[in-house]
């Protein structure tokens, strides 16, 4: 049970990373932001790499199209949060206050964020049933 947790953790860490820890802090130069953003693309392609290269060739086709998904998980929740801070801005800009001008974000974005909480945990079950029928890559993605 130990190793199903420690392969799907390591796993879905690899999947669904935060991009944020690409960003670059705000108030930097674009050169440095450009350049901390590049960092980080070579980063997550590193870790892309790495992963794919530890598996068996056999298996890396599922891997990938996992992986996939997750970025495109990300994309998603990145479109959700801009789309919730746009509907809190617009709402304080309304005279709301900020309690007020945050359940009206919240509301304006539940559908939505219903689908990216159906989509995230679409994906992590997908990675555990992965996990679960490959169980001699688990000493590998541990």
């Amino acid at each position: 049970m130990t190793k199903k947790l420690v392969l799907t953790a390591a796993v879905a860490a690899a999947l669904i990373a935060s991009p944020a820890l690409a960003q670059p802090p705000a108030g930097q130069a674009p050169a440095q932001a450009g350049a901390a953003a590049q960092l980080g693309d070579l980063r997550r392609e590193a870790r892309r790499l790495t992963l794919l290269n530890a598996l068996p060739t056999e298996a890396r086709a599922e891997v990938e199209a996992l992986m996939a998904r997750g970025e495109a998980l990300r994309a998603t929740e990145t479109e959700l949060q801009l789309a919730r801070l746009q509907a809190y801005v617009a709402a304080l800009e309304t005279g709301e206050t900020g309690a007020e001008a945050a359940a009206t974000a919240q509301a304006a974005v539940a559908e939505q964020a219903e689908a990216v909480e159906a989509q995230r945990s679409a994906l992590l079950e997908d990675v555990r049933a992965f996990g679960e029928s490959h169980p001699t890559l688990r000493r590998r993605l541990a």
